[in-house]
């Protein structure tokens, strides 16, 4: 199946779209990572025009879980889906089969911009020093009643009350696992939007 098709709601499967919140992208390097395990994770090489685009979800009612995320950047229709890269990561290099996609160990995921992830890594270590083991997993500690008030599938997080650095943070679907990104593209190769795959419906671009 297409992701036009998926994205537009024109499918025949029970989909709908969720609207979590505006991403501030401050840096134009957009990081898709497990917030909790690997915050410091690189950014794509694509990099997008500084501002705040909308983050939706799109959520499988009968599975309850999430099939894609969309980072929306233009709006206009998408002509082409293009794998989106980290830094000496080459498509040829691939077997059968293989695919690029970011690690998640913790069951999320999250949307954010390079300076929000090292700002988010920074907050983390310094709760650590602070906490010590009263700080069992950041997650638990500031994040599962964000979390539980949009059905455990999302939040619009901001580390801290005194900036608005942020990140849009996922349920993945899955514990553990790999999950392929892509840039859509329009006619002339603008940049449109970026999506993540959970793999949820077994999706190809």
């Amino acid at each position: 199946m297409k992701y036009n098709e998926l994205l537009s709601l024109t499918h025949g499967e029970s989909v709908r779209e969720k609207e979590v919140g505006m991403l501030n992208v401050v840096t134009g390097k957009i990081v898709v990572c497990d917030p909790v395990t690997n915050p410091d994770r690189t950014p794509f090489t694509e990099e997008i025009p500084v501002g705040e685009y909308p983050v939706s979800v799109f959520v499988h009612e009968e599975k309850k879980s999430i099939v894609l995320i969309r980072l929306q950047i233009q709006q206009k229709p998408v002509a082409q889906w293009e794998v989106a890269l980290l830094p000496g990561q080459d498509l040829q290099s691939l077997g059968e089969g293989e695919y690029f996609g970011f690690p998640v160990m913790t069951g999320l995921g999250c949307y954010t911009d390079e300076l929000s992830a090292d700002f988010f890594k920074a907050i983390q270590e310094r709760l650590q020093s602070e906490m010590g083991e009263e700080l069992m997993a950041y997650y638990n500690n500031f994040l599962v009643n964000e979390m539980a008030a949009n059905e455990n599938l999302y939040c619009n997080h901001f580390p801290s009350p005194d900036s608005r650095l942020n990140m849009i943070v996922f349920s993945a679907g899955w514990d553990e696992g790999t999950f392929p990104s892509y840039w859509g593209r329009d006619e002339n190769g603008a940049v449109v939007c970026l999506i993540t795959d959970t793999g949820i419906m077994n999706l190809t671009p």
